[in-house]
């Protein structure tokens, strides 16, 4: 690919430059719409927010014989044939799953909020990574209405409670079961907010921003980078209120990857202008 970037997402690639190590199931889960783990080659599992639960649907007999014989019928028509591939897929995933989805339960040490939901179905795969055969396993989720335009300081609060909440759920549980070395959680944004607040007491689209990375390699407080000056027209200041960012998404991005096994040479494969910014990122001195 040269320096040109891949039109596939870089954790989906990370996946397929690593891909030979994994089982036949598919190791990237996601519960919401992304092209972050868009790959070549390897092929992903979509699931409903509520977790796992849902493709217990294709346990019942009459219901499994349906989409057995939909999956099984010749097609002339390209669309039906795709279609009929993707429900080979489904039935496939649940052959592999449904031991886990009925052998091991949720973990109910983790919130049941939306966030804590879709954490409660990545705690119930990773449980069950040995029985699928998974050595590295990749999972995607989203939280939304942190796009603050009015009433942020009200907004934020009850957002960043259910976060916090969600997310010390996921570790205490990890950690009590020796899992918490083997498990890396990262945050990631389009867009950073304002430094200063409008009209409406919210914040409007900014640049720079920070990100939370969770797991027992980090150190707690331990900070990426430096804090910005958060004076107006002040060096971090790019004129208008929003962050400059002193550290690319390539540099974020690639202290994940390389955390994950991915070797110098395949990290140059999928951020090919790594190099620009001085490759992955650092901890501040």
């Amino acid at each position: 690919m040269g320096d040109e970037y891949s039109e596939q997402g870089w954790l989906g690639m990370t996946m397929d430059v690593l891909m030979k190590q994994f089982s036949a199931l598919p190791n990237s889960f996601y519960t919401g719409p992304n092209t972050l783990l868009d790959s070549y080659d390897t092929d992903k599992v979509f699931v409903n927010k509520n977790g796992f639960e849902e493709l217990k649907a294709l346990t019942g007999a009459a219901i499994r014989s349906s989409y057995e014989t939909l999956a099984n019928q010749p097609y002339d028509s390209p669309l039906m044939a795709g279609y009929a591939e993707v429900v080979q897929e489904a039935i496939s995933a649940q052959q592999q799953m449904e031991p886990i989805c009925t052998s091991i339960p949720q973990d109910k040490r983790i919130p049941s909020s939306d966030l804590g939901s879709q954490l409660r179905a990545i705690k119930q795969m990773i449980d069950g990574a040995q029985e699928l055969g998974h050595n590295r396993q990749v999972f995607y989720v989203g939280i939304g209405g942190y796009d603050t335009h009015d009433n942020q300081v009200r907004r934020q609060d009850a957002l960043m409670k259910d976060f916090a909440e969600a997310i010390a759920g996921l570790y205490k549980a990890l950690e009590e079961d020796g899992l918490g070395d083997q498990v890396l959680t990262f945050t990631m944004s389009e867009f950073g907010r304002t430094m200063h607040d409008n009209a409406r007491k919210g914040t409007d689209h900014g640049w720079g921003g920070g990100q939370y990375i969770f797991g027992s390699q980090i150190a707690k407080g331990e900070c990426f980078g430096a804090f910005p000056d958060f004076k107006r027209n002040g060096k971090d200041d790019n004129g208008d209120g929003r962050l400059i960012p002193t550290i690319s998404h390539e540099q974020y991005a690639a202290h994940m990857v390389q955390w994950f096994g991915l070797r110098p040479a395949g990290v140059h494969t999928v951020f090919p202008s790594l190099a620009k910014f001085g490759g992955p990122m650092t901890r501040s001195a």
